[in-house]
């Protein structure tokens, strides 16, 4: 019962470091469009949507 509860709480930690990270990348693609300054944080949200999928994925898996 133990390894079950620990389990079920590491997929909600996933999903919700997975949630921020979809909202940080979307955040970053919007400020970087709005303020044109792509060149330099464009890294950012290509980063943190890929992170945020995989995460997303596990947490699924996890869950």
């Amino acid at each position: 019962m133990n390894k079950e509860t620990n389990t079920n709480k590491k997929g909600k930690v996933l999903a919700v470091v997975s949630l921020i990270l979809g909202l940080v990348s979307i955040e970053y693609t919007i400020m970087g469009f709005f303020l044109e300054i792509l060149s330099s944080i464009i890294y950012v949200p290509i980063i943190c949507s890929i992170l945020a999928i995989i995460l997303g994925i596990l947490s699924f898996k996890a869950g």
